[in-house]
């Protein structure tokens, strides 16, 4: 819990730190078009040395091996290196851009969006930078919301009570961008609890930061609607909005729209289904043997004696087979001797 805390005082430190850092290279050097982009990779960078730094402090290295976090400046962030990462990714942006489709259907059919389209060669270059400054965005988010933090929080307490309440902080710090609502608060919180399903499925979080920038680059950038009420990466697609609140999330987007709220819950099975393979991979741990021990030894002094061995011998009979009902038979004649014969002569001839 003192990890948690500590890291969280470090986030507010960086971000400070990030900002001013970003500010005073955009000024000096005239490049304002790259303030943002310049703010994340600072932000980036402080928020993976100082949380490595943080746990090396902290913990020792067996420890974070054995509680299977691992240790060191990417697998202490969850950005482990393993031989699935391109493929999660991928997957990972496969469905958040499965999901905007998804949530922009029912605008689409009810004739709600209006785009308009600006293809000039100095918007291609600012949707470029805007690409670029949201897949830093996102994973800065990811790692904070889903990777360190989420980690100790797991750690202190346990997976559920850790992933509610980092979506409930998720979604408490979303609430203070403009124009939020009731329904842009549930969808933010449910949001989190799709992007820590993905951590916990494959303790990683490269499927999270592909379905974040899946999703914030798909809405904003291809098709040109509002971020959580952010229209500035909206550079090539324009697109404005008609009809009530509840459908197409206002000035918010479709972030606060309430079908939205459907498609992530679907969302989350969805995820469910596609990393059964990363979980048995990555989070299937063996039964390892508990109970005490049985064996105990022999009391001081005591040499038992072998045991004595016992030999069986084969038998066979002394003498030949006599049928005791016969008539006339006695013991120790022959078959076939008259009655009377003495033992041993000889059979009668015909």
């Amino acid at each position: 819990m003192l990890l948690f805390l500590g890291g969280g005082v470090w986030v507010i430190a960086a971000r400070g730190l990030a900002v001013r850092a970003a500010n005073g290279l955009t000024i000096r050097f005239n490049l304002s078009l790259f303030n943002d982009l310049i703010q994340q990779a600072f932000l980036l960078f402080l928020l993976l040395w100082g949380f490595a730094t943080l746990s090396w402090m902290a913990t020792r290295p067996s420890t974070r091996e054995e509680d299977g976090r691992g240790y060191g400046l990417r697998a202490g962030n969850a950005l482990p290196n393993r031989a699935t990462t391109r493929e999660e990714w991928m997957r990972g942006a496969a469905i958040g851009w499965g999901m905007v489709l998804a949530a922009l259907l029912p605008m689409v059919l009810t004739g709600s969006l209006h785009p308009q389209f600006d293809f000039s060669w100095e918007n291609l270059g600012l949707a470029v930078v805007s690409l670029l400054t949201l897949a830093l965005l996102t994973l800065t988010v990811e790692i904070v919301f889903r990777g360190f933090l989420f980690m100790e929080m797991i750690a202190a307490t346990n997976s559920g009570f850790a992933t509610f309440f980092l979506s409930f902080l998720y979604a408490a710090l979303g609430s203070l961008r403009p124009d939020d609502t009731l329904f842009s608060v549930l969808n933010t919180f449910l949001f989190g609890i799709l992007l820590c399903t993905c951590y916990l499925r494959t303790r990683a979080l490269w499927i999270g930061w592909g379905v974040h920038f899946g999703w914030n680059a798909v809405l904003a950038v291809l098709f040109g609607i509002p971020l959580s009420g952010d229209v500035s990466y909206s550079n090539l697609v324009f697109t404005s909005a008609a009809g009530p609140q509840w459908l197409t999330g206002g000035a918010y987007g479709p972030e606060a729209g309430m079908l939205t709220g459907a498609v992530l819950l679907v969302s989350i099975v969805v995820v469910l289904r596609v990393t059964r393979q990363y979980a048995w991979e990555y989070t299937y741990r063996p039964p390892a043997p508990g109970g005490y021990p049985m064996d105990t030894s022999a009391p001081a002094g005591h040499n038992p004696s072998p045991a004595p061995l016992v030999q069986i011998l084969a038998s066979s009979p002394s003498s030949p087979f006599v049928n005791p009902t016969s008539p006339g038979s006695s013991p120790g004649s022959s078959p076939g001797s008259p009655p009377g014969s003495p033992p041993g002569a000889p059979p009668s001839q015909p």
